[in-house]
């Protein structure tokens, strides 16, 4: 979304957006199928659910399983989130990796569609950090929620760094309006689910990540 060429089709899918969300914050990219080796373009995969409950990725014309060095790759990250500063995600909608919540799964043995939900890599990631920001891309197309996005993200880093207490509700306006570009609708932005979402992070959860050394 960075505009790096690693979808299956060898093209990007570039986000102008995300230029003024860098003046925030520090990105790492990260493409789980091509670091997990996957050559650019390659073959499109599907997320198959098994009887046992298993989550595979295969790919879509010929079944061939490719699921093993995304999942080793996803554990690896997983355990990597715990010892590097990161504050938030930003995840690619209906990816068979990627996706939050919105990848069509398939039943293993019939080959139905049987459902929706995470990807392989962000079910992984997401479950092991449940206190971090997360969004698509589909679900920061408006002003109002790539405010909310950012003002999560600057919390969550806040609150690691022992910076704000859950229920300062004075200091969150005024971290919102230091990162409110000029011509941004401010008034735009829900404090109360802001708030709801602070009220969400655990101390337990936000010890187990880092903060970065530059962060907002």
């Amino acid at each position: 979304m960075t505009g790096i060429a690693v979808r299956y089709d060898g093209r990007h899918k570039s986000q102008d957006w995300l230029d003024a969300l860098a003046q925030h914050v520090s990105f790492v990219d990260l493409c789980p199928e091509v670091d997990a080796g996957h050559p650019v373009p390659r073959p499109p995969i599907d997320v198959y659910l098994t009887p046992s409950g298993t989550m595979e990725l295969r790919e879509s014309l010929d079944g061939i399983d490719k699921s093993s060095a995304i999942r080793s790759l996803s554990l690896k990250w997983k355990g990597h989130l715990s010892r590097t500063p990161v504050d938030g995600v930003v995840l690619k909608a209906h990816s068979p990796s990627c996706a939050i919540d919105n990848a069509v799964y398939f039943d293993a043995e019939s080959g139905r569609s049987s459902g929706r939900g995470p990807g392989m890599f962000a079910k992984t990631i997401l479950s092991a950090h449940p206190s971090l920001p997360r969004a698509d891309e589909q679900q920061l197309q408006t002003a109002e929620h790539r405010m909310r996005f950012k003002a999560e993200v600057l919390v969550h880093n806040r609150l690691r760094r022992n910076q704000l207490a859950a229920g300062d509700c004075l200091p969150l306006r005024r971290l919102v309006e230091g990162i409110c570009p000029e011509g941004d609708p401010l008034e735009l932005v829900d404090y109360t689910n802001i708030k709801a979402a602070v009220g969400r992070l655990s101390r337990a959860e936000l010890s187990t990540v880092n903060v970065w050394p530059d962060g907002p």
